[in-house]
């Protein structure tokens, strides 16, 4: 399907055939956020203006008395500042140099360099500790009772060791059948 085009034209062009550029406004979360800067507030809508060709920058650095050379400085400073906030994972909450793929892997090999130094160091510590401590056992050997050699004050024979006590369990009483078919002593 085709277009019709229409017989008014209701966009206004030049003699050379090319159209008027249409009057933007300024978009209302630049102008109407307190808490941004104004002096910022107005040089990015400077920078914005003459990048979008709306006023050249002869025009534009008298209205607002800077020289060139600080224009052009303003300009570079917001251009490098919009790239480094649009790269790919950059993320607005953190440092944008931060975000780049070569910056992510040189903060990496920096702490793989840390960790290994730290590594070597735990090595050489336990190292160290094998060769002073002499060997023995890990853990505390396990008491029972009251110490060897001590006796009660119990007037009854002095209870076994632990290690000397018989592990036997007490055997069931024996049961005598009788001939009603109960058990009986």
């Amino acid at each position: 399907m085709r277009r019709k085009q229409s017989t008014t034209n209701n966009t206004r062009t030049k003699p050379d055939g090319r159209r008027e550029p249409r009057s933007r406004r300024i978009p209302r979360w630049l102008t109407g956020r307190k808490d941004l800067d104004e002096i910022a507030q107005r040089r990015t809508l400077l920078i914005l203006s003459v990048l979008s060709g709306h006023t050249p920058v002869t025009t534009a650095i008298t209205e607002h008395g800077i020289s060139r050379p600080l224009y052009y400085q303003l300009e570079t400073k917001g251009l490098v500042g919009m790239m480094r906030a649009l790269v790919p994972g950059a993320n607005a909450a953190s440092n944008p140099d931060a975000a780049t793929p070569i910056r992510q892997i040189a903060e990496l090999e920096e702490k793989v360099a840390r960790l290994e130094q730290e590594n070597r160091r735990l090595e050489r510590l336990l190292f160290f500790a094998k060769k002073v401590l002499p060997p023995g056992p890990v853990a505390m050997p396990e008491r029972r009772g009251r110490k060897p050699g001590r006796r009660s004050t119990n007037t009854g024979p002095a209870p076994l060791p632990a290690s000397r006590k018989a592990t036997t369990t007490p055997a069931a009483p024996a049961s005598i059948p009788t001939t009603a078919g109960a058990t009986g002593p």
